[in-house]
């Protein structure tokens, strides 16, 4: 059962979900704890992974590699928000 599921593009989906859990834990502690990053802080980084998770779906479903593309680029795009944000005030 776990081959078929890391070989199936469904595992992209388990680690959306997992992106999206940890999306929601972090606002929340950073919400009522006023810990951890704000929010754009949250989406930028966990916008980079979940980009990588969804280019990972498309390879393993066979899309063709302009998809593949689209989704490595919007993935270095939130990724150049994370080191902005990061580094830059």
């Amino acid at each position: 059962m776990l081959d078929q599921l890391l070989s199936s593009p469904a595992i992209a989906l388990l680690l959306l979900g997992f992106l999206f859990i940890e999306a929601v834990v972090l606002w929340l502690v950073w919400k009522f704890k006023a810990v951890g990053l704000p929010p754009m802080q949250i989406i930028a980084f966990l916008g980079a992974g979940a980009c990588f998770a969804i280019a990972l779906g498309l390879v393993m479903a066979g899309y063709s590699p302009q998809w593949l593309g689209l989704a490595l680029i919007a993935a270095f795009c939130f990724h150049a928000l994370d080191i902005y944000l990061r580094w830059l005030p």
